[in-house]
């Protein structure tokens, strides 16, 4: 590959992962909620879901995504209105504390990261910004062209997982600072489910 293209990839990635978007606020949402561990583990849930979509778009199933229109609609607001469940869920549930050292809570981190899995696939605008965007670093060298885009997916992959990792971290640091107190803790973590069911609305009503 040229270096040149992967430089010119990973900045015009830079600046589409650095500002804060739906991954990002979902994924604050869910540490504010529930702690630090619960938010890495939904960024690597949805950094997985949108690796697949680059894994898609790299065998060529990206420009049939892009030309569902219907069926994209559909996905996006099922994936909106699966946000908005999770959101009112937490609110619910947030008097019930989060015990991470468990046995059972491992599982239950396992359940949030094929939560996060399914959140990061249900979202077309980022199958369709990958198949605008991967075949456009591809070079003419001896390296196959879906090989040369799996590459840019797992740069892509890290550089995401890196920011939304970071912001989710600082999220549950604050909510573990908050713990302190069983109020607090039980208001931002209400506070965590109200962001995640706003997310779920917005997307629903304004996504595109």
């Amino acid at each position: 590959m040229k270096s040149s293209l992967v430089a010119a990839f990973i900045a015009i990635s830079l600046v589409f992962i650095v500002i804060p978007g739906p991954s990002v606020v979902f994924a604050v949402g869910r540490a504010i909620a529930g702690g630090p561990l619960v938010g890495v583990m939904t960024v690597a849930g949805n950094a997985t879901g949108v690796f697949i979509q680059g894994l898609l778009v790299a065998i060529g199933l990206g420009a049939i995504i892009s030309h569902l229109g219907p069926f994209a609609t559909y996905l996006r607001i099922a994936g909106a209105l699966y946000l908005s469940y999770l959101g009112i869920k937490t609110f619910i549930g947030r008097k019930e504390e989060l015990h991470i050292a468990s046995g059972a809570e491992r599982s239950s981190l396992s359940s949030i990261y094929k939560t996060g899995v399914i959140v990061g696939m249900s979202n077309p605008k980022t199958a369709i910004f990958m198949a605008a965007i991967l075949p456009q670093f591809v070079g003419k060298t001896s390296m196959s062209p879906i090989l040369q885009m799996v590459i840019l997916n797992v740069i892509f992959l890290v550089m995401g997982f890196t920011s939304d990792a970071m912001w989710a971290l600082a999220a549950g640091t604050l909510r573990r600072w908050l713990s302190s107190s069983k109020k607090r803790i039980e208001a931002v973590t209400g506070t965590g489910g109200a962001l995640i069911f706003c997310l779920g609305i917005y997307l629903a009503v304004f996504g595109k």
